[in-house]
């Protein structure tokens, strides 16, 4: 058969009803087969082999039958659609060759070759059940399961506690967001069936950070862009006039936002803009760079409630992802795009770069900001905002039954399978779209499979079932202990939610004990976060404490091991009285220097120290800042050859032992220009 088939003759005029009714008047003795083949528009002949039974309905479909029943295909099109929602979506070899199993374990007769479907089948089952090809989205297991409706009620509950009486100038959020240096969204027109391209200055992979902050009421603070590098220069600043009013600028090893870099920003810049709002609530991510002892600290001083989202939520919880980053980077496409036709191949400057986010940070318009904390249920409050779509079928259902019946414990941990497995029923009917409360029996009877999950899950279930097969093939006994003759049992016909779960056989995971640390959605701020942070902190500093401790002692060891002699045992006939009493006397000596070094030891002052380097010892003057638990120093660098040194601008502060001391120095003189003088010379020494 032709794959495009054009059909040569003219369909009937007939329907299928109408070959009914007609049977039925002329069955009854209504009308003759003359008659009824009249009015009905039926050739006589049709009419006459239908009347007599000599020919039937054969398919519901004017051509002829399909190789499969069409119930068996209606199963199949709604398995394949539940499997795609959850993730599971079958490639077109999959799809076929799982096709081919359910052929070949039924001993289904078909055209196929092999039992196996090929690309005409393929083309009429995708038209006929409404099915395409397509590419699937990526998304993050983690993402997929932090959207369970138990976590998102506990969010919703704990947000309509704090911003139920707060106006929306009160109520801020801020997120990073990065932004191409090459045009990578907008799209152009040309001609069909030929390539497009775009001219860039590198490889488009190079990237900037911007922070943005945003309230309810759509006013906008200003933003912070971390640029790469060591330092901020003032070339990359926007010019007067073209920058955003407050605009702040930072620069990172990576270009990726840091712990330090957002604590200055949110002391410096976000604390001062929005004291006028004061009490304030303020909901982020919980990004480890925004999360931090002294950032809390401040939080709770200037009466600012940070509530922190849920994690890898912020696509269905966030109001600048949900509404403000992607008309900001159209925009910012087709700025950049602009630039790019007048500065052919150049390389885009970070002071345009700071002009243009400035320009459309400054013209994006409030609505969009509002619209928001309107989509993710914040101002004005809405707790439904998340589609049950979104949501896992077997999770909902719980949450379901839970809100009717309270009294029962529907604690999600226990509840939920480690097998993600999409249920679905016999009919092709997937179990979250059934209204709770719901019993077993409005359920079909036939196979599911989540029952099959539990029976592949459970040894017990499986040997059970293994029982009651070997029962079914033994001979019955009567009362009187005589063989009853027994039939032979049909075998169980097996279903196409079989043939899938044998590919989808989930392998156990090693289960490990762990302690929860915080809720998924919490106040950082609170007395209860802000005391487990300082207890957290506390423990860290002893940890680095005890590990310098012990790092100093293996290190004294080392030296004291290399120092003393192996063998202290000497014969009677070495044995020399006035050598012996020359070591007491140098090692008496050696005390006395020693004592009166560690009395020159106290914080403050200042030492050569030695280190050693690849092949040379190197010296370095430093200045005592520690004694206990370990003896710390801070160093300086030296000017040239001269006896003048300087801090660098980086602190450079480290460990050392006593054995390293060189030489104690007297104490510094600072002179006009801020630098350390020393009234020693250091031309012996090869100081650093």
């Amino acid at each position: 058969m032709v794959r495009n088939y054009i059909r040569k003759k003219k369909p009937p005029g007939y329907s299928k009803d109408d070959i009914i009714i007609a049977i039925r008047q002329v069955q009854s003795g209504e009308l003759t087969v003359y008659k009824a083949a009249k009015v009905y528009g039926i050739p006589k002949p049709t009419l006459y082999m239908h009347v007599h039974g000599r020919r039937g309905v054969k398919s519901k479909s004017m051509g002829r039958p399909t190789a499969l029943p069409e119930e068996d295909e209606r199963k199949i099109a709604e398995a394949v659609k539940i499997m795609e929602k959850w993730g599971f979506g079958l490639s077109k070899k999959e799809f076929l060759e799982t096709i081919g199993r359910y052929v070949n374990a039924n001993n289904i007769s078909t055209p196929f070759k092999n039992g196996v479907p090929g690309d005409d089948f393929f083309i009429r089952f995708k038209k006929t059940w409404r099915l395409s090809l397509k590419k699937p989205q990526g998304v993050e297991a983690s993402r997929k399961k932090s959207i369970d409706p138990f976590t998102i009620s506990n969010y919703f509950d704990m947000l309509q506690t704090l911003t139920g009486n707060v106006p929306p100038t009160q109520i801020w959020n801020l997120d990073e967001t990065s932004y191409c240096l090459d045009p990578s969204r907008m799209k152009v027109v040309g001609e069909t069936n030929t390539p497009s391209h775009r001219v860039t200055s590198g490889s488009g992979k190079d990237i900037i950070t911007v922070l943005m902050s945003a309230n309810a009421m759509g006013e906008k603070l200003p933003p912070l862009i971390v640029f790469k590098g060591k330092n901020v220069w003032d070339s990359w600043m926007a010019p007067p006039g073209e920058e955003f009013p407050g605009l702040s600028y930072a620069a990172t090893k990576n270009g990726w936002m840091e712990g330090e870099t957002f604590g200055n920003y949110f002391t410096n810049n976000f604390v001062r803009n929005i004291r006028a709002y004061s009490p304030a609530v303020l909901i982020y991510d919980g990004h480890s760079s925004h999360i931090s002892l002294e950032l809390v600290l401040k939080a709770r001083q200037e009466n600012i409630v940070i509530l922190k989202l849920l994690p890898h939520s912020s696509h269905v919880l966030q109001p600048l992802d949900l509404s403000v980053f992607r008309p900001l980077k159209l925009k910012w496409d087709e700025e950049l795009i602009k630039w790019q036709r007048t500065h052919y191949g150049e390389k885009l400057p970070k002071d345009t770069f700071s002009s243009i986010i400035s320009k459309i940070w400054t013209e994006l318009d409030p609505k969009v900001i509002r619209s928001g904390f309107q989509k993710g249920g914040i101002y004005t409050f809405c707790s439904n905002v998340i589609p049950k779509e979104l949501y896992p079928p077997e999770a909902y259902m719980r949450w379901l039954n839970s809100l009717q019946n309270p009294q029962i414990p529907c604690d999600l941990g226990s509840a939920r399978s480690d097998v993600s497995t999409p249920p679905v029923s016999g009919d092709g009917v997937e179990a979250a779209e059934m209204t709770p409360p719901f019993s077993r029996a409005d359920i079909s009877t036939e196979p599911v499979l989540s029952t099959f999950q539990e029976n592949a899950a459970s040894p017990s279930t499986s040997a059970c079932h293994a029982e009651e097969a070997s029962a079914v093939m033994q001979p019955s006994i009567s009362q009187n202990n005589e063989p009853i003759a027994t039939t032979h049992t049909i075998p169980k016909k097996k279903t196409f939610e079989e043939i899938l779960l044998e590919q989808m056989k989930h392998v156990p995971r090693k289960t490990t004990t762990r302690k929860r640390i915080c809720k998924g959605a919490e106040v950082i701020t609170s007395e209860e976060a802000f005391k487990r942070m300082k207890e957290a902190e506390s423990k860290k500093k002893d940890s680095e404490n005890q590990r310098k401790r012990k790092q100093m002692t293996l290190q004294y060891e080392e030296s004291e091991s290399e120092d003393d002699p192996l063998d202290i045992t000497y014969s009677s006939e070495e044995c020399d009285l006035d050598q012996e009493r020359r070591e007491t006397e140098e090692e008496t000596h050696f005390i006395k220097e020693i004592s009166k070094d560690l009395k020159n030891l106290c914080v403050d002052g200042w030492v050569i120290v030695k280190f050693s380097g690849k092949k040379t010892w190197k010296m370095y003057v430093g200045q005592i800042t520690m004694r206990e638990p370990c003896l710390e120093a801070k160093f300086a660098r030296r000017i040239r050859s001269t006896s003048s040194f300087s801090w660098p601008d980086v602190e450079d502060r480290s460990t050392i032992l006593f054995e390293d001391i060189i030489k104690f120095l007297p104490s510094s003189v600072i002179d006009k220009r801020g630098k350390l003088k020393f009234d020693v010379s250091f031309d012996s020494y090869n100081v650093c």
